[in-house]
């Protein structure tokens, strides 16, 4: 039996195959693989199967360059909504819509806390994800800091479904770590006496002296 395939001096074996066309034989040359890379047996394999696509009217090597187009453009739509892409994004946007205080903030909670998602598919994330790592924030950097992570992490992924580059956000229906609890702060007499001797020669520093004296306790 002759073998389906020859050898070419560059290409190394190479299959001719012919696939029937409505006025025409369209013919064509398919390498099977590198010069003494493909063992006899598995030669024979691929250059009969080219041989039957083509009796069969299929060019199979157009269908693998088809099929090979549509993996590229399948991992570039994923690509586009991998939680690293859209936080780029989001930050170049909001680089003029932001203060920069707190852009360079949300900077550094979406690409360096966040960082972990930055390869994951945003629209398969769950919020049971996002809570773990919520979490973990909460247990290495304090729950003020998992509280700020997750309102920027929010923002990032309210605005890209407006834009239609997710479907969904994935943060919706994760609470808070911790609830914020104001603060009370109470200014020592030396302060107190900067502020009344700085507040004075005009009528807002008239009513800084008032809210002051108001402030003060009640002695009895």
């Amino acid at each position: 039996m002759p073998r389906p395939w020859r050898t070419h001096p560059r290409q190394g074996p190479v299959v001719d195959h012919a696939v029937p066309g409505p006025r025409t034989v369209e013919a064509g040359q398919k390498t099977l693989g590198p010069c003494g890379a493909l063992k006899l047996k598995e030669a024979r394999a691929r250059a009969l199967d080219f041989v039957r696509a083509g009796l069969d009217g299929e060019d199979l090597a157009v269908k693998q360059r088809k099929a090979a187009a549509e993996e590229q453009r399948k991992q570039a739509v994923e690509s586009a909504k991998r939680v690293g892409t859209l936080v780029d994004a989001y930050l170049g946007q909001a680089a003029s819509e932001l203060r920069p205080s707190t852009h360079k903030q949300a900077t550094h909670y979406l690409k360096v806390v966040w960082h972990p998602l930055h390869d994951h598919v945003a629209d398969e994330i769950d919020w049971r994800s996002v809570v773990s790592l919520l979490e973990k924030i909460s247990s290495e950097r304090g729950p003020v800091s998992a509280n700020r992570a997750k309102a920027y992490l929010s923002m990032c992924m309210s605005w890209a479904p407006d834009r239609a580059l997710i479907d969904r956000n994935p943060v919706i229906g994760v609470r808070p770590v911790a609830s914020d609890r104001s603060r009370d702060r109470v200014l020592s007499q030396d302060k107190i006496g900067d502020i009344w001797r700085s507040a004075e020669g005009d009528d807002i520093g008239a009513i800084v002296r008032l809210l002051l004296l108001r402030a003060r306790p009640e002695r009895r």
